[in-house]
């Protein structure tokens, strides 16, 4: 009998990455692009605005909606109003104040390692490579 070999350690990255939050969480409202305007909740159904809440007002999350490629929403209720809502996931965060990406770091990107040079002399290679 044969069987045929998966990749198990394989990842895919090209899958992009998204916050994933619990239900009964507290967690604040990101308004989108760092500014300091509103994010609206809708109804059931994406449609129908009900109500808005300005960047770092604090939230708990009531339910959530799975998506494909960042589409997941929460539905949330203001701890100071109580006005309850949708929202989708990159409108919402762990922190009150949004944390800047550290000075000096380099965006994360899909391109290859860059190649090995050997202490030992000028040829460049990949490690593992022979030399020649």
């Amino acid at each position: 009998m044969r069987f045929t070999r998966s990749p198990l350690g394989a990842s895919s990255s090209a899958r992009p990455r998204a916050a994933v939050f619990a239900v009964g969480r507290r967690i604040y409202v990101a308004c989108p692009n760092g500014s300091s305007s509103c994010v609206t909740l809708t109804d059931d159904l994406g449609t129908v605005p009900v109500g808005s809440l300005v960047d770092g007002s604090e939230v708990t999350i009531v339910a959530w909606r799975p998506g494909v490629a960042g589409k997941t929403r929460y539905r949330v209720r203001a701890t100071d109003t109580g006005i309850e809502g949708w929202v989708a996931v990159g409108e919402l965060r762990s922190t009150k104040i949004a944390i800047a990406p550290a000075p000096g770091a380099a965006p994360q990107s899909s391109s290859p390692a860059p190649p090995r040079v050997s202490a030992f002399g000028d040829s460049v290679r990949r490690f593992g490579q022979r030399r020649e």
